[in-house]
């Protein structure tokens, strides 16, 4: 039995056991896969929710907590983190900090 050198080897020619239908759909070999990670959105990115331990309450996802993870379960994809982000973050939803002052033209 003979094998072409590695550096002949193309993606094409490796066999993947595909156990990841929702990214590799039905890839059958590794350019088959990589082809169909070219399609993948933001909604197929986990995102687990941060601790944000130092700027607790205070942080954006405290003030959106409801809206990124309304099932509390600390997931969420990208597409529903930015999706929130652009269609509920306003002015209200921030916090307000005194010390930050707007500057002065000069």
């Amino acid at each position: 039995m003979s094998f072409p050198p590695l550096s002949d080897l193309r993606a094409l020619d490796v066999g993947i056991e595909n156990t990841c239908l929702g990214l590799y759909g039905d890839a059958a070999n590794l350019q088959e896969a990589l082809d169909e990670l070219c399609n993948i959105g933001a909604d197929d990115i986990a995102y687990p929710l941060p601790d944000c331990a130092a700027a607790a309450g205070n942080a954006l996802k405290d003030k959106l907590l409801a809206t990124l993870d309304p099932d509390a379960d600390g997931q969420l994809t990208a597409q529903e983190a930015l999706d929130a982000i652009i269609c509920e973050l306003n002015a209200h939803s921030l916090v307000r900090d005194s010390r930050l002052r707007r500057r002065q033209p000069a």
